[in-house]
């Protein structure tokens, strides 16, 4: 979609948090808006009309309430207070070990085991990990044609001045049904537009600039502000008066997009698709501190500050949060907005939701390397510090922190067979001491976790925590797209719209449902989930055989069964260890495979046509949407039950001298 102005006396939408971003509070204008249509006039904030609106006019079911956008600045607090106490606990750990190691009171293989692990404590503490959240999908139209017409219907008839905007459909599938179906429906609407590229090639990107470069052919050339949606996504009639007047007012801002929120998420997100925790927490969070991303639909963008980058860049998957990043070297502000502005389609299939999820990641990796690490300047510019620091903190966890903690699935099991402990202390003092360091980081991520939620929802906050389950997905593809070569499996990463990945056992269609062999098959074997079943298997049976052992070592008297539980915690029942929230996550695509979600036909998320024909998702759906309304279960905090456990227990039953007994494992 393309935009242009002209003479408008309606006032435009504007939620502001006093720094041209989305949150809605602290800043007032008010002026007429009257811009020349099809020119590059500067535009004059003197002669504009921008109405904020109060927390009571026209409420959007994302915005938080007043009294909660200061958690939002909270959360950056929070996220950092864990991994302080975690390194003061490596440290003591440390001395511990090697005290223990130079009085060869442990054997090598114990302290090589303990240090491995304490080596991921450390590094994994250093950084919170922030989930890739980008989206890119293409605009091939993969939706069938009743779909599609929604949309189109949809964005013909938005509340803003039809003859101030022009819908292009920018086809890279090139259908002869389409265009002919476009060019009936341009008769009826004089803004819409069909063009496909001849030359195919940087994916999206491509498609984006040749549309882009189509416009320049256009009665009035190129507009003074693009704007653009996914073919999947459904704007509502306020979306250009809300996101236009963001980037009319501020003559720095590159972008403006708001929220990306799905119509068709299954009941309790199985897969984790819907990512409110984003939409609603971490991108206001980002955007506070000026990064805030283009996120692939919905976007305005100012064309000098994309002719200013070349244009979307095909060198990444992710073009879109790439130009955000090119934009903010360039001196321009990038704003993410909290408003429920579109709805659209997540993938309706394991295979597909693999497919974009592991794009997504692979893109986010290639960023790091085409800044640098964000650490050269002739590459970040004028790029804020913050946005540096933020960029660098990413990159990290996709080339490092993301595989030390595929490692630690995978061997933390033979570490609970081989019965390597996770602590080691030199006394009863330094024992209660560690112990309570570690349920302190327990209960510390946990109250950061508590606080994301009061913005997104507590369900979707605790329950985010299972998308763990993709870590092996993400360090298989890191391993082909950066490091083996092709003759050992290497491939280099391309776009594949996720419209077209079609699944082979239509898990989410009842009517049409493989079978649950079949489905077992698709998922373990065709998807590469049997990683996760022998993980969950050697969780189950590594912890078995060790609590077997230990129960076998101890006589069952009054001592025997505190050393045993001593022992126990030692190996297996470290309080700030997350092998339980990973045995749970190798379990998600098990559990999906056998009862796969139900979700009912698109239809039924929409209500009835409008005056001008327009069906919109109903209301019901987008609470259920913008909410935790479509989790019927909680998450309940079993780590942190036991943790509160063990810190009743430091205070008084480990309180005993022949604790100390326990504390060095001699040969």
């Amino acid at each position: 979609m393309l935009l242009a102005s002209e003479t408008q006396e309606a006032p435009l939408i504007l939620r502001h948090n006093g720094k041209g971003q989305g949150l809605g509070n602290g800043f007032e204008k008010s002026f007429k808006y009257s811009v020349s249509i099809f020119n590059n006039d500067a535009f004059n904030p003197e002669c504009a009309m921008i109405t904020q609106l109060s927390p009571d006019e026209d409420p959007d079911l994302l915005q938080p309430p007043p009294h909660k956008h200061y958690l939002a600045k909270l959360i950056s607090v929070t996220s950092l207070i864990p991994p302080i106490v975690g390194f003061y606990a490596s440290w003591i750990q440390s001395q511990a070990l090697t005290e223990l190691g130079m009085k060869r009171q442990l054997s090598l293989k114990k302290l090589s085991g303990t240090s491995f692990l304490l080596g991921l404590e450390v590094i994994t503490a250093g950084v919170a990990r922030r989930y890739r959240q980008v989206a890119s999908r293409a605009w091939e139209m993969a939706a069938t044609p009743s779909y599609s017409w929604l949309k189109f219907r949809a964005t013909l008839h938005l509340d803003y001045p039809p003859n101030c905007y022009r819908v292009i459909v920018t086809d890279d599938g090139k259908s002869a049904a389409l265009k002919s179906w476009v060019e009936q429906l341009a008769r009826k609407y004089p803004n819409l537009y069909y063009t496909s590229r001849d030359t195919k090639g940087d994916w999206k990107a491509g498609n984006l600039n040749h549309a882009i470069k189509y416009t320049e052919s256009l009665p009035g050339g190129c507009a003074e502000y693009l704007a653009g949606l996914d073919a999947d996504m459904i704007p509502e009639s306020k979306w250009l008066r809300a996101v236009v007047p963001h980037i009319l007012q501020n003559p720095k801002a590159g972008v403006v997009c708001p929220a990306q929120l799905f119509y068709n998420v299954p009941k309790n997100d199985p897969l984790v698709q819907s990512r409110l925790r984003e939409w609603r927490c971490t991108n206001i969070v980002g955007d506070l501190t000026g990064n805030g991303w283009n996120l692939g639909s919905g976007w305005i963008i100012r064309p000098k500050a994309l002719e200013k980058i070349g244009g979307f860049s095909g060198h990444s998957l992710v073009e879109d949060v790439y130009s955000t990043f090119l934009m903010q070297a360039e001196g321009y502000d990038t704003i993410y907005l909290t408003e429920a502005l579109q709805f659209g389609l997540v993938p309706t299939s394991y295979s597909a939701h693999l497919n974009q999820f592991t794009r997504w990641y692979i893109g986010g990796a290639q960023i790091f390397f085409r800044f640098s690490g964000f650490l050269d300047s002739r590459k970040t510019k004028k790029m804020p510090l913050l946005t540096r620091i933020m960029g660098l903190q990413d990159g990290v966890w996709a080339h490092f922190n993301c595989h030390l903690n595929t490692i630690t699935w995978f061997l933390t099991p033979f570490f609970f067979l081989s019965s390597t402990n996770m602590a080691y202390w030199r006394d009863e003092n330094e024992m209660l001491l560690l112990l309570r360091l570690h349920c302190a980081i327990t209960l510390l991520r946990y109250a950061h976790n508590c606080i994301h939620g009061l913005l997104s929802g507590y369900r979707v906050s605790m329950h985010t925590q299972m998308i763990a389950y993709m870590m092996p997905y993400y360090s298989i593809v890191w391993l082909r797209s950066f490091i083996l070569p092709k003759s050992l499996g290497g491939k280099v990463t391309g776009f594949t719209p996720t419209g077209v990945v079609v699944s082979p056992i239509y898990e989410r269609e009842a009517a049409r449902r493989a079978p649950v062999l079949q489905r077992l098959r698709h998922i373990l074997i065709d998807c590469g989930a049997w990683l996760h079943l022998i993980t969950a298997l050697a969780f189950v049976i590594c912890v078995g055989i060790h609590v077997h052992r230990a129960t076998e070592a101890y006589p069952p008297t009054s001592d025997g069964r505190r050393l045993l539980f001593i022992n126990l915690i030692q190996t297996i029942g470290w309080p700030s260890h997350p092998w339980f929230i990973n045995a749970i996550a190798c379990l998600g695509p098990l559990r999906y495979a056998l009862f796969p979600p139900d979700v009912p036909p698109r239809d039924s998320f929409f209500g009835k046509k409008d005056a001008n024909g327009v069906r919109y998702i109903t209301q019901a759906e987008k609470k259920s949407t913008c909410t935790s309304g479509f989790y019927s279960r909680w998450e309940f905090g079993y780590v942190q039950l036991y943790t509160l456990f063990m810190v009743n227990e430091s205070c008084g039953e480990l309180r005993r001298e022949d604790v100390v007994a326990s504390a060095i494992v001699a040969e």
